[in-house]
């Protein structure tokens, strides 16, 4: 459950004042409506986009936080809290900050200082304060003691003394507001032990990928518009996530640097990817590959796609598929993500019918023809997910629970009737998911009743 509250600045004392009340001895992922109906809740702003996920809770309205406050908040059994409009913080209310247990966004603060850093230098999780665009030597040194990750987003230069300083830091460090990476700086960064991201990176020069070619953790790149082949080479030999998402385009050259990378790698930002680019690509024997910006497959880039050794590949954006397409696709032996399609010809099915991987995950597709149906159920591998789906008819349903996988996912289904049910139980895989499902009648859960497996769903 996801509950957001947003306070007016001009009222915030007063509704602290409220929220505390209401809050004291309660878990505040409960409506708060229920309990205090004068806190209202403002429309979703740009700013509140974010909020997608998880228990979050936005205080972006308050700008300023008392010691009792702070320690009222950090109650919060959450996972994120959110105070983007405080611009200053004590070092006192930072040390009762630092205890809470989750992600702390205080992106407003423009000013730290060493006090405030080393309070907040005991923090265990994500830690954001990207307003902020200077630091002190002092400064950056406490913060270089946090045990969790950090980001730092505003800072626009970072030097060598800096960078030393995270010499022993092990979190992600986001430095995302960096527009150029020396070749000095990247040499205490190749050493670096943690995760890190330069999402402000336009270009990097081959000596400079070179460098950082023995940095061995995982490295976020997503600002890069272009990369030629010798640096794409050197970035490319450590086993990790390696994200390029900002690459709009891949020649073939390029893509065969890329193939060297072992581990996981991500180039959203691609829109289109020719056959050739594809194959030079198909040397790719890494974890995983991300290619969710593509919209549309050619035959041939599908077939060059399908020859890829790699244990999944995810094509999230593909908004349509042609049943020649999905035929090449089908040869894949990995797990296969399609979530981007929200229809799927019965020839597309047939064609997955025969798909040689283990996992075929199609969660976009919010309705099914029973011929469809039918098709994906002899699909021969472990899992098949369907989770947009949000109503199953009795014959789909039957069809789905003739999958001999071992799971079938089906958590956007809201509800089910007896005989819907009763299908569904039929189904011979070890696990049901249905997270989705609000109600159920006896009848139907009696029904469920002659299910072997386990069932995956949130009812009391």
């Amino acid at each position: 459950m996801l509950v957001a509250f947003k306070f007016n600045s001009g009222v915030g004392s007063f509704m602290m004042q409220v929220f505390r009340q209401c809050l004291r001895g309660m878990i505040y992922s409960l409506l708060l409506l229920s309990v205090c109906p004068c806190v209202g809740f403002a429309s979703q702003t740009q700013d509140e986009a974010i909020l997608s996920q998880g228990r979050i809770l936005s205080l972006d309205g308050v700008t300023s936080l008392s010691l009792k406050e702070a320690r009222d908040l950090v109650g919060f059994e959450g996972e994120t809290l959110l105070l983007n409009d405080l611009s200053s913080l004590s070092p006192e209310v930072a040390k009762v900050l630092a205890t809470f247990r989750g992600d702390l966004s205080l992106n407003g603060l423009t000013t730290l200082s060493v006090e405030t850093a080393r309070a907040l230098s005991v923090f265990e999780y994500y830690l954001a304060m990207d307003g902020l665009t200077a630091l002190s030597t002092d400064v950056v040194q406490a913060l270089a003691s946090l045990s969790g990750s950090l980001s730092l987003g505003g800072l626009k230069a970072f030097g060598v003394e800096h960078a030393k300083f995270f010499a022993s830091f092990g979190g992600y460090l986001s430095l995302g507001g960096l527009q150029n990476l020396s070749l000095e700086v990247a040499q205490v960064f190749s050493s670096f032990p943690g995760e890190l991201s330069f999402g402000g990176l336009t270009s990097m020069s081959s000596e400079v990928a070179r460098t950082m070619s023995s940095f061995e953790g995982h490295l976020w790149l997503d600002g890069l518009t272009s990369l030629s082949a010798d640096a794409a080479k050197a970035l490319a030999v450590q086993d990790r996530i390696l994200s390029l998402n900002g690459l709009q385009d891949l020649n073939a050259d390029v893509a065969k640097a890329l193939s060297t990378a072992p581990g996981e790698l991500s180039l959203n930002g691609l829109t289109s990817l020719s056959a050739d680019s594809a194959r030079a690509l198909a040397l790719f024997r890494g974890g995983g590959l991300r290619l969710s910006g593509l919209t549309s497959l050619s035959v041939d880039t599908a077939r060059a796609l399908s020859s890829f050794a790699v244990d999944g590949m995810f094509l999230g954006g593909l908004s349509s598929l042609s049943s020649e397409a999905a035929q090449a696709l089908s040869a894949f032996k990995g797990y296969l993500t399609m979530n981007g399609l929200d229809s799927l010809s019965t020839d597309a099915a047939k064609a997955f019918s025969s798909f040689k991987g283990i996992w075929l995950e199609l969660d976009g597709l919010t309705s099914l023809k029973l011929e469809a149906a039918q098709a994906l159920s002899l699909f021969k591998g472990q899992e098949l997910s369907l989770s947009g789906l949000t109503s199953l008819s009795k014959e789909v349903a039957q069809a789905l629970s003739s999958f001999r996988g071992n799971f079938l996912t089906l958590k956007g289904v809201v509800s089910l009737d007896a005989d819907t049910a009763k299908a569904l139980a039929a189904f011979k895989g070890e696990e049901l998911s249905l997270e989705g499902l609000t109600s159920l009648s006896a009848d139907a859960r009696r029904a469920f009743s002659a299910y072997k497996g386990f069932i995956n769903w949130e009812l009391d």
